[in-house]
């Protein structure tokens, strides 16, 4: 799943898969488009990380913008 945020034309980004059977990654991407990769062998301490850099975010203005018609290149990421 990916989730973007928009702030004064500069964006951040969270991207979620599930790399293996229990390997889930987060993608962290900043808005000087630095990347931070974070693995979790729970998907709820995904979601919990996922969710304080969404909060972050949203504390400090930037607006969410929707990506309902993102679709993965590759099936292996849409597990």
């Amino acid at each position: 799943m990916r989730r973007r945020f928009e702030l004064n034309g500069e964006y951040v980004q969270t991207e979620t898969r599930q790399c293996d059977v229990d390997c889930w990654e987060l993608r962290i991407t900043d808005a000087e488009g630095n990347v931070t990769v974070q693995y979790f062998s729970d998907p709820s301490l995904l979601d919990k990380a996922a969710t304080k850099a969404h909060r972050d975010w949203e504390d400090f203005g930037w607006v969410s913008e929707s990506f309902d018609d993102w679709v993965p290149t590759s099936h292996s990421l849409s597990k």
